[in-house]
């Protein structure tokens, strides 16, 4: 399996331990961090690590140089090319954990609607309740070190009032009160039917009448669609986000005319659009290691 093994509930650290958030102002936040610098992947349905994630691994470990990334999985008997290469270099393979989840098909009793998309939903929320720390979908690349959001109770992507909020980047502190206040509405107002309800949406209702509870970070997380930019142009400005979701499970219908359909080490060297340079830019920075 590689990397480290364990089944720890909760990150122990005194050092970040508050309880009580009443009257937090998120707006301006604190002039020390209070979240630790611990990031979060989930991997469900899945043991095959990619070309992708391999790069989005290493731009955590290089860019944000965290304490320890947690790998929680379902399935966690990770294999593959990338996978041996990610465990060939030891400062990261230090720094991994693989933390194996249950599998489950409910919340609070009732069927998920999308089991796989919902599942991963709820569990992202689960984690940062016992742990705290960074929590980024596997396909986020980090452009830019993120510890100027750990001095909030939380911070989430969030552009406009009409807008749900992006949960692919996600960085709290384990007690904040908007992470309780998500996962309540899947007792209480639950969708299945509605794909991004749950995570986006509902959510972002509870923002609109308490703005105090997160920080919310306009455009800088990325999770907006950045197809066009990312896949069918040069886009310099790629550099001035702190986060990316690359969208790479959307590439085969946002990007069906591309003649890449699995990007991997050999063809991104000529792939002349803003994901080459990206990730070109991460592999030259990762190969003193390898």
């Amino acid at each position: 399996m590689g990397a480290n093994s364990e089944t720890v509930e909760r990150y122990e650290n005194t050092d970040y331990d508050i309880i009580d958030f009443e009257g937090f102002d998120n707006e301006t936040g604190l002039d020390y961090n209070i979240i630790p610098n611990i990031v979060h992947l989930l991997y469900l349905n899945t043991t095959n690590v990619s070309f992708y994630q391999a790069v989005n691994i290493y731009s955590i470990f290089l860019n944000q140089n965290p304490d320890k990334i947690y790998m929680h999985c379902d399935n966690c008997s990770f294999h593959g090319h990338y996978w041996n290469q990610i465990n060939s270099i030891i400062e990261l393979k230090r720094k991994l954990v693989i933390h194996k989840i249950p599998f489950h098909d409910t919340i609070f009793g009732q069927k998920y609607g999308w089991v796989h998309h919902h599942r991963s939903d709820v569990w992202r929320l689960m984690i940062l309740m016992n742990y705290g720390g960074i929590y980024l979908d596997n396909d986020v690349y980090v452009v830019n070190n993120l510890d100027k959001y750990r001095k909030y109770e939380i911070a989430v992507s969030w552009d406009s009032d009409e807008d749900g909020i992006g949960v692919q980047t996600l960085i709290a502190h384990r007690n904040a009160r908007f992470l309780k206040a998500h996962f309540d509405k899947y007792r209480t107002n639950y969708t299945a039917s509605i794909w991004y309800y749950n995570a986006g949406y509902a959510p972002a209702h509870i923002l609109l009448t308490q703005r105090n509870l997160a920080h919310a970070v306009k455009i800088k997380f990325g999770t907006h669609n950045l197809v066009t930019e990312l896949y069918k142009q040069y886009w310099p400005e790629w550099k001035n986000l702190d986060t990316i979701h690359l969208l790479i499970n959307h590439r085969h219908y946002q990007d069906a005319q591309s003649p890449i359909k699995e990007f991997n080490e050999t063809n991104i060297q000529n792939y002349q659009y803003t994901y080459g340079e990206m990730c070109r830019t991460i592999l030259q920075r990762i190969k003193p290691y390898l």
